[in-house]
Order: C-alpha cells, then sequence, then structure tokens
C-alpha cells in the first residue's frame, strides 16, 4: 500500500484508486476471519494488527463496504470490513488527512441507503464514531444533518430507515454539538422527528421516539417551542404494539417530567395513570421505565407530593409485588440452596468495603439508537440480588425506599395492613412450601422481608413499638430458615435496623434492655457467622458500627 499522506497532499481532488493485487489481499483475509480454525483466527489477528498500522487501510476498507456489490464480494464481507472500519475510525481517524476522512464519511452515508440492515447499522456507526471524534463536527461536515434529513424524505423504506437510525445515534452521542451549532440544526430536526413519529412504519416510529429522548435532557428552545406538538404526537404511542416504542415512551415520560415538570403539571394525573398501567405490561423493559419514573417524580417535591398521594394506595401493592424474585431472576442467583464457604474468597470477596465502592464507581450510560428498532448492540444492597443487574425487584424496592422516605405519614396507613399480612404468613406458613397465588409461599415471605428492609430510612420511627414486638423475632426467626435467600435476606434487613436493635440495648431498661432484641440478634449473627453459605455470612459486618457507640 502507498503512503496515503503524500497522496493526499499531491492531489488536490482525493480520488483514491484502491491497488488490485491489495483489494484481493485484504478480501482474504475478511473471509479468513470466518474460519472456525482457531490458529487461522490467530494469524488473521496478528495480520490485521499489522494492517491497522497503515492509514490506507481505512480506505481500502471503505471502499469494500461502500464500493463493492454483494455479488462481488458477498454481504458479510461488507459488513466485516465496516467492524473493522469502525473500531479503526475510533483510533485512527483523526490522523487521517481531512480529504481521507471525507472519504470515509461520504462513503459511509451512501452506504445508508443499502438494502442490508447490517451494513446500514455499522455505516451509521463509522459516521457517528467520526462525529466524536471531531471538534465542531457540523462545522466540519455542514451538509451531514441536511444530506440525512433529505434521505428522510426518500421513497425507498428502508433508506428512510437508515437515516432515521443514524440521526438517533447522531443524536444520542452529539447532541450538545447539534445545540451549539450556528445552523441551529435543532429547529428543523425536532419537529420533523414529531412529524414521524405518526409514520406508517413502527421502526420510523420509534427511531423518531428514541431521537427526541435522547434531546430532551439537553433542555433545548426548540423542544420548548414544540412540546405540546409532542405531547400529541406521543399519546397514540402509549398503545403501540411494539414493545420498545412503548419503553421509550415511558423514557420520555420520565425525561420530561424531570426537565419539563412544571409544563407537565396540568395532565400529571394522565401520566400518572399511564405509568399504573405501564406497571402491568407484559415487557419487563416497559415495567423497569415505569419504576424509574416514581424515583424521578418524587425529586419534585410538595407539588408533586400531593398529586401522587391519591394514587399510593394503587400504586404501592403493584410496586410490593413486583418486589418478588421472578423466574428468570432465580435462576440467575448462584447463592440459593448452593453451599460455597468451602470456596476461596476471591481479592474483591474480601477487600475493604471503600475499596469496593471505589471500584465500583463511574460509568452509566443513557439510552441509544437501537438498531432500526429491533436488538440492540448507592452502597446499599437491595436484599441478595447484587450481581450487577438492575432488575425489577431492586428498581421497584428504591421506589418504595424513597416513597417512604418522603411520604412516611401518607404510606403509613396504606402499608400496615399489608405489613400485617406479611406478618401473619410468617408466623403460618415460614416453613412450608405451599403456594399463594401460584407463587411459593416462601418467596412471597422473602419480598415481605425485603420490604421491610426498603421501608426502614422512613419507616422505623413508625415501626419502632411493632418491630420490637413482632418482627424482630419473627426477622430472628427466618434468619434460621432452610433457604439461604431467606436467611440472607433477613440478616439484611436486621442490619437496616442496627441504630434501632441498638437503641433497644439503652433505652429498654425497664423492659429488659439488651435482653430483649439486642443479645438475641447479636447470638443469631454470630451463629450465622458459620454458615455454609457466604452471602449470609457477609452482612454481618454492617451490623459493627453503630454497636460501637452503644
Amino acid at each position: 500500500m502507498t503512503s496515503l499522506t503524500s497522496q493526499s497532499n499531491n492531489n488536490t481532488t482525493f480520488n483514491f484508486q484502491p491497488n488490485e493485487n491489495d483489494i484481493k489481499g485484504i478480501l482474504a483475509l475478511l473471509e479468513q476471519t470466518q474460519s472456525p480454525d482457531n490458529n487461522v483466527q490467530r494469524q488473521v489477528f496478528n495480520q490485521l494488527k499489522v494492517l491497522e498500522q497503515n492509514k490506507e487501510f481505512s480506505l481500502y476498507l471503505s471502499f469494500i463496504l461502500s464500493c463493492t456489490t454483494d455479488g462481488q464480494v458477498g454481504m458479510v464481507i461488507r459488513w466485516q470490513a465496516g467492524n473493522i472500519l469502525k473500531k479503526l475510525t475510533r483510533t485512527v481517524f483523526t490522523s487521517l488527512p481531512g480529504q481521507a476522512q471525507d472519504y470515509i464519511v461520504n462513503n459511509s452515508l451512501q452506504s445508508l441507503c443499502d438494502q442490508h440492515r447490517n451494513i446500514r447499522r455499522v455505516s451509521s456507526s463509522i459516521i457517528t464514531t467520526a462525529l466524536e471524534e471531531q471538534n465542531e463536527p457540523f462545522r466540519r461536515w455542514p451538509n451531514l444533518i441536511k444530506t440525512l434529513a433529505n434521505y428522510t424524505l426518500n421513497d425507498t423504506l428502508h433508506v428512510v430507515q437508515g437515516s432515521f437510525y443514524c440521526l438517533s445515534l447522531i443524536c444520542e452521542d452529539s447532541t450538545r454539538d447539534l445545540k451549539h451549532d450556528p445552523q441551529k440544526p435543532l429547529d428543523q430536526l425536532i419537529p420533523h422527528f414529531i412529524k414521524y413519529m405518526g409514520h406508517t412504519d413502527g421502526t420510523i416510529r420509534q427511531l423518531s421516539l428514541i431521537s427526541l429522548v435522547n434531546i430532551i435532557p439537553y433542555q433545548c428552545e426548540a423542544m420548548d417551542i414544540n412540546l405540546q406538538e409532542f405531547l400529541t404526537a406521543l399519546s397514540p404511542l402509549t398503545t403501540d404494539a411494539n414493545s420498545k416504542t412503548r419503553k421509550y415512551v415511558c423514557k420520555a415520560l420520565c425525561e420530561l417530567t424531570r426537565f419539563n415538570f412544571n409544563i407537565l403539571i396540568e395532565m400529571i394525573e394522565q401520566i400518572i395513570t399511564f405509568m399504573l398501567n405501564a406497571m402491568s405490561d407484559e415487557d419487563d423493559e416497559v415495567v423497569m421505565e415505569a419504576c424509574e419514573f416514581w424515583t424521578i417524580y418524587c425529586e419534585e417535591g410538595d407539588e408533586a407530593y400531593s398529586v401522587l398521594d391519591k394514587y399510593l394506595p394503587q400504586l404501592l401493592p403493584i410496586l410490593i409485588n413486583k418486589m418478588t424474585y421472578s423466574d428468570e431472576e432465580l435462576m440467575d442467583l448462584p447463592v440459593d440452596n448452593v453451599a460455597d464457604a468451602h470456596v476461596a474468597d476471591r481479592t474483591e470477596d474480601i477487600a475493604p468495603q471503600h475499596m469496593k465502592k471505589n471500584n465500583e464507581e463511574g460509568g452509566g450510560g443513557g439510552g441509544g439508537g437501537g438498531d432500526e428498532g429491533e436488538d440492540d448492540d448507592d452502597d446499599e444492597n437491595n436484599g441478595n440480588d447484587d450481581f450487577g443487574t438492575y432488575t425489577i425487584r431492586k428498581a421497584s424496592a428504591g421506589a418504595v425506599d424513597l416513597l417512604s422516605t418522603v411520604r412516611p405519614d401518607v404510606m403509613f396507613p396504606i402499608l400496615l395492613p399489608l405489613l400485617e399480612q406479611g406478618f401473619s404468613l410468617i408466623q403460618q406458613h415460614a416453613n412450608h412450601d405451599v403456594e399463594v397465588n401460584d407463587k411459593p409461599i416462601w418467596l412471597i415471605i422473602e419480598s415481605f422481608i425485603l420490604l421491610l428492609g426498603a421501608i426502614s430510612d422512613g419507616m422505623a420511627k413508625k415501626l419502632k413499638n411493632t418491630m420490637i414486638s413482632t418482627l424482630f423475632p419473627l426477622l430472628l426467626k427466618c434468619c434460621k430458615h432452610d433457604r439461604p435467600l431467606i436467611r440472607s435476606i433477613s440478616v439484611w434487613t436486621l442490619t437496616k435496623y442496627t441504630r434501632l436493635i441498638c437503641w433497644t440495648a439503652k433505652n429498654l431498661q425497664n423492659g429488659g434492655g439488651p435482653t430483649v432484641i439486642f443479645e438475641p440478634t447479636l447470638l443469631v449473627l454470630l451463629e450465622l457467622m458459620q454458615d455454609q453459605v457466604k452471602k449470609v455470612c457477609s452482612f454481618f459486618i454492617y451490623f459493627f458500627p453503630p454497636i460501637s457507640h452503644i
């Protein structure tokens, strides 16, 4: 391959002409990437590493992706070239001459019109990655957004889908640049997206909505101007047949609540009713977004609370029901019925807690453009499922936690009969394998104990007498349950009430003092230090800090 820099410098108009032998060699290498032979794969990897050092390699990949046909090389080879180019765009793109960068971006724009979705997707990713690597990218390519907008007017459906997919990725990654661009492209894009939310094609409706969801947090003037039109267009999508679209309806309402609550206040009861219904959606991702709404809503203060209060009797039972483990979650939990005390500790298992916290901080991403409407590329531990996945169970427990903190007086009379049902279940069936409403009783008991832990911050004072007389003895009983998940959640919940437990040791002198709750709890926890399930043992450490203040 020749030196790209010298070629670019010697030509005022960049006209890349690939060498035929080089093209054949790269095509043969791309073909070998599909080999099942590990040795071949290793050789290909090493050869690609060498080629990646040559700046002209990116141009060859762009040529194969966009300027060859399926009949010449096959769709898979073109797609492979695009994937490698996407990676190189992040690492070497800015070191290429400007005309070479233009060649890659223009080729990728051309490939957005390809009949194959995978080609359109990888081409979109190349374009958006190129934009990310530039300062003021829309000054660098001032006609890019206009070109994409023109593609959305095409009569061919897959061309429209490809352009909207690319725009959705740009809105995900580069809205800040769009907002500050002197041409103000969002003034035209936002009403354009709103219009296409009503398109007959579900993919285009979805991608238009996703684009707007990614724009909302930037509080653009064009979004404020078109907000009523957006809400009007959003209404029919609440019952869209595609669950991913319904998910993004929830996400849009969450973002609008976070950033435009004052404008939404007149219709907030309609939004609450929609979110209550969304909590029963058949798709878990829709339910997850609906769960998030309550946490966001509670950040809006007294005006929000006054509206929400009358819906709490309907909301709380739904959230509590969602705190029960699903069958899928149980399958993913290694702790249940697994004795692992004999397994050597990993470094992260025995690291100091502040080290774990530091290691876990950072990262968290936002939504995304999806893939043209189909499949996509606190220091507290909310119970047992702390294996890195944020679940409906955790989201529901978090919502109940926050609600009990901001509205304890309203929550208490609603929760009390639900708590009494839980007391009764533990007393009658703690060690039985019966079912209630097609759920094993032990799972319901486990979720009830999680509920006790979740409301500890907001309701501990109101529950003090009940905890001392009834709940602590039941929790201590459950700490000896046959099922590790019950033992684990019971110990976790006890640690959430350690201040109250220590308070009884100092303030119940006439009623027995430390012998009432503190000593029985300490004895049970010491006994559980020998539990054969590490998870059960691990919560003991949280009991120590409050003890030191007695």
